[in-house]
């Protein structure tokens, strides 16, 4: 049985987890196979990744293809997908919409740092 749907209040405040806190700005969180939480990373347009068992952030990728990552997620062969939504280009943050189409969704390989667009037509 899930903890929540105990609707006890002390199993519920037994089963939260503090993580320490985060230097970086995020949208977005998933899990991996692994347990280790996803979080988008706006500054660095990028995704990290928290080691629970560490309590320390890992940044698997950072690249300017990924403007403003929204959404994180876990695929089952260990990928890990990040959308590009340029929110910050929008007339939310300013008085022109400066957004560039095509936003892209990337999957982020295993290895820190490999990025592939997975645009249906990438630009070459």
């Amino acid at each position: 049985m899930d903890v929540l749907d105990s609707g006890d209040p002390h199993d519920i405040d037994a089963a939260i987890v503090s993580w320490p806190l985060r230097p970086f700005a995020s949208d977005g969180l998933d899990r991996d196979a692994s347990g280790r939480v996803l979080l988008t990373d706006l500054a660095n347009s990028g995704v990290q990744r928290l080691d629970r068992s560490t309590g320390r952030y890992e940044l698997l990728t950072s690249n300017p293809a990924i403007s403003w990552p929204d959404g994180v997620c876990a695929a089952p062969d260990g990928s890990i997908y990040a959308t590009s939504s340029q929110i910050h280009r929008s007339t939310m943050f300013g008085a022109t919409d400066t957004r560039q189409p095509p936003f892209g969704v990337y999957r982020i390989r295993p290895d820190p740092g490999s990025v592939e667009d997975r645009r249906p037509n990438p630009p070459q």
